[in-house]
């Protein structure tokens, strides 16, 4: 009982079994029940045609700045494994680009490559011929190795988001190798990234080349234990005014124990790092080679409690978990390419390394406290809660830890979320400051459905002490619907 937005209409519709093509006369475009656009004739294959040569649909755009756009995409078969698409990108304003599409299928081997051309308006000159290629290769060959090839490149840095062919604003190329079994992961890459946004003389650019990693998992040297061996080595160039080459082993054991009094995991391992630091730009001006070693060790318990409320199960988990990382920092020598910073919340916070990656290590001792909560409910649907902190016992203090004056006790994280079948989601995530319990950090978002509609509200704030800079606090709210 419903009626389109817009709908097509015709006299009469032919279909020609010999040519399997269906052929629409008097074609008129209706939106709102308005006729908009009459075409004499649409023709088109049935659906028993895979592809075939034709122009497909074109598309109409309006722009302050390009005028109206039109492409009118051109479809050539040529044969069952392989077509060419030419997309012709015409402007009232600013010139025309040409996209030449290829596509071919082997065996084990598939190819799609796009070759832009043109002569357009850029911001340095009125009429400029500009060129851009965008290649994708991926094959199966011997012993299950994976390899693929990503080629982008162009010849001029706006031209491609300009005209909307391509929205990044960094173009990466690589070339990666990988393989995987049951118990071990290889991979090898070289890959270079053309920044185009920055115009400075230390452009972010940085080239790998190579990236080498090793990783296997097997039995330890008693029961119940797995050790896992990891090995990087890598060199990279050009990164923000970095010329790096970093080699490093590293090796976990985790035994887990399940007794009367709960789950009981330990892990013990070691970090060995080697640098050679050929240029670096970050402050600091140490370079050369730079050895680091790195011991770790932690032990977490953790317990299932299910009760029964209203016929209805409750699981409560609590966690704890002591760590310790020993060793030598040399956070000033290693210049930090690979650790992005964090703010502790339920996702990293018993971790062991929490600053994910190899060139940032920040020993000491610390206790991670957890409790976890889960039930069903028929009204509300899934419950889940968490709340936690963390308190350091030595070491340095992390500067995401905690925005107060405490720097042994972290902020106390929580998390809360709910949801029903498809009728709605919520989750509220936050952290309170361990000195002054004021409430520094809450993340809350609420998405709910009603008929074909979904209703989403948002809503994040942040308190001045996350920001060196801000005189005040930052708050956003924001409503969306799609339907």
């Amino acid at each position: 009982g419903e009626t389109p937005i817009w709908d097509l209409r015709s006299s009469q519709i032919h279909h020609d079994y010999k040519t399997n093509t269906i052929r629409h006369e008097n074609v008129r475009m209706h939106v709102i029940g308005l006729p908009i656009i009459f075409m004499p004739w649409v023709a088109h294959p049935d659906p028993s045609v895979d592809r075939r040569s034709g122009i497909l649909m074109p598309t109409f755009k309006f722009s302050e700045d390009l005028g109206t756009v039109v492409k009118t995409p051109v479809f050539v078969l040529v044969d069952e494994t392989s077509d060419v698409e030419f997309i012709p990108n015409m402007t009232a304003n600013r010139g025309n680009v040409l996209e030449t599409r290829y596509r071919q299928l082997w065996d084990k081997t598939d190819l799609d490559a796009s070759i832009y051309a043109g002569n357009v308006s850029t911001f340095e000159k009125n009429r400029e011929f500009v060129s851009a290629a965008d290649l994708k290769m991926n094959s199966t060959i011997r012993n299950n190795w994976k390899v693929n090839l990503n080629f982008k490149r162009s010849s001029q840095d706006t031209f491609l988001r300009r005209y909307g062919l391509n929205s990044n604003t960094a173009l990466k190329s690589e070339f990666t190798g990988s393989k995987t079994t049951n118990n071990s992961f290889y991979n090898v890459e070289f890959s270079e990234v053309q920044n185009l946004t920055d115009t400075s003389a230390e452009k972010n650019s940085p080239r790998i080349a190579p990236s080498i990693t090793f990783e296997e998992t097997r039995k330890g040297f008693i029961k119940d234990q797995k050790l896992t061996t990891k090995m990087q080595a890598n060199h990279v160039s050009n990164d923000l005014g970095h010329d790096i080459a970093r080699w490093n082993i590293k090796q976990t054991a985790v035994t887990a124990h399940e007794t009367s009094l709960g789950m009981i995991d330990s892990e013990i391992g070691y970090l060995g790092s080697f640098y050679q630091i050929n240029k670096r730009n970050d402050g600091f001006t140490k370079t050369g080679f730079v050895a680091r070693s790195n011991l770790h060790t932690s032990v977490r318990w953790r317990q299932y409690y299910n009760y029964s409320v209203n016929q209805k199960s409750l699981i409560i988990e609590p966690k704890i978990k002591l760590t310790y990382i020993g060793g030598d920092a040399k956070n000033n020598d290693i210049p930090n390419r690979d650790s992005a910073d964090f703010r502790i919340d339920s996702a990293n916070m018993f971790l062991t390394n929490r600053f994910q990656g190899y060139d940032y290590v920040l020993p000491g001792a610390r206790a991670d406290i957890g409790l976890s909560a889960f039930t069903n409910s028929e009204l509300l649907g899934s419950l889940h809660g968490f709340a936690g902190v963390s308190r350091r016992h030595s070491g340095e203090v992390p500067s995401g830890l905690s925005t107060g004056t405490d720097t042994d006790l972290s902020d106390y994280v929580a998390t809360i979320s709910a949801e029903k079948d498809n009728l709605y989601a919520f989750s509220w995530s936050g952290r309170l400051n361990s000195t002054s319990s004021n409430l520094d950090e809450s993340r809350t978002k609420l998405s709910t459905k009603l008929q074909n509609a979904r209703f989403t509200i948002a809503h994040t704030q942040l308190t001045q002490n996350y920001f060196t800079s801000a005189d005040s606090d930052l708050e956003e709210a924001s409503i969306s619907i799609s339907q």
